[in-house]
């Protein structure tokens, strides 16, 4: 946890330009800060992101800002953490509103028990899967899968983190900050084609998804030796993967190492090109070994998003903002009863979404005139707090 000197806002501090008080810092990251913060006019307690610099309020980072909130904004799906609102604070950062986190992330529950029983990360693995599949029916690749990005909350639902370096697939145009031949992500869950800079897919997220499962069976990355050093695991990304059953302690359907072998093949073309193909294939190699959630099949959901957005112009008052509604949300028709209401139980999230490593986002287009002071405001979250630690 940084300490609170490092941050720019303080504890109990009013947020000009916005309905929030600070509760506490949750965060720090190369461009942004998170905090806990109140809805003074509702009482409910929320999280937001923050640029950190307000010199950068014109710069790449504040439309990076931005984009992230607002490619979390159009999505409405259980398995994705939930934006509410996205604006300007009083000295022109931007800033996004989102539900607060109660629990851990996949690394922290590594962390904690080293590895799951199969049946236990399988069951993990297909929400981050859902959730992935609805980003994707977007039109957006997330590029940024691991263990850090995927939240577990109370009753172990999952929740797709951090679209820092998204890149929309279509409908826009590429900006200079997300052209193609730059590697962003993090490198030890990079597809061999991300790691080169070439175009990524969903098949890329898939690959992605296809490591954090592995190192979730296995206890350590698939590309990781007893000993091995962060340096050695990129080195060895765009060797052949390792079949899983070669290193797990327990035993596995060979159908199952199959669908492994398959989702981490070098060539994109030849992986599975949908989080939720990936996900039946998991599905059916178990057959009726364990029991495991169907991921539910998104419908209804718009083919593309625009994630443009102009900055505050200096000088401009910023008490006012201008809000703008975001598209009506739907509820997933085929998510089932008991699912949805897990969803009404689970305490707000926070999605500690920090770059490190990546710090700069891929989510190309134009930027397009959205009026001084935009401000973006969705349905209210219900209350929690956060008790993962920031990437």
């Amino acid at each position: 946890m940084s300490k609170p000197s490092q941050f720019s806002l303080k504890e109990g501090a009013w947020i000009g330009g916005t309905p929030y008080r600070v509760v506490r810092p949750l965060g720090l990251g190369g461009m942004g800060e998170v905090y806990e913060v109140d809805h003074t006019r509702t009482g409910t307690r929320r999280a937001i992101k923050v640029l950190r610099d307000a010199k950068d309020v014109s710069g790449n980072a504040a439309v990076r800002l931005t984009r992230e909130g607002r490619a979390l904004a159009v999505i409405d799906h259980p398995h994705v953490v939930r934006v509410f609102e996205i604006g300007a604070i009083a000295d022109g950062r931007p800033y996004f509103a989102m539900q607060l986190l109660e629990g851990t992330t996949l690394r922290g529950l590594l962390a904690r028990e080293r590895k799951l029983a199969p049946a236990r990360a399988l069951r993990l693995m297909l929400q981050a899967l859902a959730g992935l599949q609805a980003v994707h029916e977007h039109g957006i690749v997330h590029r940024d899968v691991k263990p850090t990005n995927l939240f577990v909350c109370r009753g172990e639902m999952v929740k797709v983190l951090d679209f820092g370096v998204a890149k929309l697939l279509y409908g826009a145009t590429m900006s200079p900050s997300t052209a193609e031949g730059l590697v962003l992500g993090t490198m030890r869950y990079m597809a061999p084609e991300q790691l080169s800079g070439a175009p990524v897919s969903c098949a890329t997220d898939v690959y992605a998804s296809a490591l954090v499962l592995f190192e979730l069976i296995a206890g350590r990355h698939a590309f990781q030796g007893p000993k091995g050093s962060e340096a050695s695991v990129v080195a060895r990304l765009r060797e052949v993967a390792p079949r899983l059953s070669s290193v797990a302690d327990v035993p596995l359907p060979a159908a199952f190492d199959d669908v492994m072998a398959r989702a981490l093949d070098r060539n994109p073309a030849k992986r599975y090109q949908t989080a939720a193909a990936f996900a039946e294939a998991l599905r059916d190699s178990w057959g009726t070994r364990v029991v495991i959630e169907r991921v539910p099949r998104p419908s209804h959901l718009p083919r593309k998003v625009d994630l443009d957005w102009t900055s505050p112009s200096e000088g401009e008052d910023t008490a006012e903002a201008t809000r703008v509604w975001c598209p009506e949300r739907r509820v997933e028709p085929e998510m089932r009863p008991d699912a949805m209401l897990r969803l009404g139980m689970v305490a707000s999230i926070c999605s500690l979404v920090l770059g490190s490593i990546a710090v700069t986002v891929a989510i190309a287009g134009a930027l397009s005139h959205a009026g001084p002071r935009s401000r973006i405001e969705l349905p209210q979250a219900p209350a929690g707090h956060l008790t993962g630690a920031p990437r």
